[in-house]
């Protein structure tokens, strides 16, 4: 009996481990470009803010967040930001925050613009 359920766990393990090769059911994301002056309105609290609260402090909120980090309050965003983590983590192919693969390339562009001039609040 105990090696039916350790087979069966194993079994489980390893479907678990190939059914969550990153690639799967990912579609190409078509880049479309900023207008010349959007990032002039990018601040964390018109644009930002819902970005973070939405995709990254699921798991990156409150004193025991993800790996340490905190991405609920404007200062430690902007930490992580002076920091290069932001910028490294939603360009990185090899291991992308969000774990699920890269945000779509708009909300990445927006990130960018707005780290680029000063991460304003």
């Amino acid at each position: 009996m105990k090696n039916r359920i350790l087979y069966i766990s194993i079994t489980l393990f390893l479907a678990l481990i190939i059914s969550c090769k990153r690639d799967i059911g990912l579609l190409p994301v078509k880049s479309v470009p900023l207008p010349a002056n959007a990032c002039d309105s990018i601040r964390y609290t018109n644009s930002m803010a819902a970005i973070f609260n939405n995709v990254c402090c699921n798991c990156h909120s409150g004193p025991f967040g993800s790996g340490g980090v905190d991405l609920s309050t404007y200062p430690n965003v902007l930490a992580k930001v002076q920091d290069g983590r932001i910028k490294d983590r939603i360009t990185n192919t090899n291991n992308p925050m969000p774990p699920f693969g890269l945000l779509p390339q708009s909300k990445v562009d927006s990130i960018l613009c707005w780290i680029d001039k000063g991460a304003p609040q």
